[in-house]
């Protein structure tokens, strides 16, 4: 049963790349299967892709992305309209993006007029491409190689007034659901112990398995275990080019959830 389930799927995802190729004949197509899905689907392997370079420019900031690199297509593309909404809030305000990545947050707190920028990621990789984008985009940032957490137990309350914390996916599925919450909560719990009256936090979750309301709850008993007045500002997701099935509610797998301590 599973091998049949498997054959559907890798023809459906031939089917795919036809219609993508006949739509946009000059693109390229890059595949890419992780160890797990591999495993739980019953997927036959894919030989490594070859690197794509190409540049992407997003609300006029620009990237250097490799496609078939590191993270799933090398961009998060998903967040497109949050980096935006960050943009907007960041004028006059020191900014802290923890798990940066390629730097998408921070250069555009850095667009949206933020009197002072630190973005932080654990792997050296999304460390230099943060730097290259900072450069491609002439935009004045300082970038840290570190542990978010550990960033976070070093900082001084108050230092930071605008925080964005979007790390990796915690729960890739539901037997990693209790480690991946407990993660979130104490990420949460020391950021907010740290960040100044009035401050914003945006906080997301890009694990599917943790459900919106569970990652709603679990920001609830930080900012309690934290001690803090916590307000709701804002849930959002990701774009609309990522739609959600209302049969499948791990399709709705990102929560970007904006929030405004006390």
């Amino acid at each position: 049963m599973a091998q049949v389930f498997a054959l559907g799927v890798q023809k459906r995802i031939e089917r795919i790349g036809e219609r993508l190729l006949a739509r946009w004949p000059k693109a390229r197509l890059v595949l890419t299967l992780d160890a797990t899905a591999k495993e739980r689907e019953g997927l036959e392997p894919l030989p490594p892709p070859g690197r794509v370079e190409v540049n992407v420019v997003e609300h006029g900031v620009r990237y250097a992305v490799r496609a078939g690199h590191g993270h799933k297509t090398g961009f998060f593309a998903d967040q497109r309209d949050n980096r935006q909404l960050v943009r907007r809030l960041s004028k006059g305000r020191k900014v802290l993006d923890l798990c940066c990545n390629a730097g998408g947050f921070a250069i555009n707190a850095v667009r949206g007029g933020a009197r002072e920028v630190v973005a932080v990621d654990l792997d050296e990789e999304s460390v230099a491409r943060t730097r290259e984008n900072a450069a491609r985009n002439d935009a004045k940032l300082e970038v840290r190689h570190g542990d978010a957490f550990d960033a976070l137990r070093e900082l001084k309350s108050g230092s930071f007034d605008l925080l964005v914390l979007d790390p990796p996916k915690w729960a890739n599925g539901k037997d990693e659901v209790e480690a991946g919450v407990r993660r979130y909560f104490d990420f949460n719990r020391l950021a907010f112990d740290r960040a100044g009256r009035g401050a914003l936090v945006l906080t997301c979750s890009c694990s599917g398995a943790v459900s919106e309301s569970r990652f709603l709850a679990v920001l609830r008993d930080a900012a309690t275990e934290a001690g803090r007045d916590v307000r709701l500002l804002d849930v959002s997701g990701a774009g609309p080019d990522h739609p959600i099935a209302l049969e499948c509610q791990e399709t709705r797998y990102l929560k970007a959830v904006l929030l405004e301590l006390r």
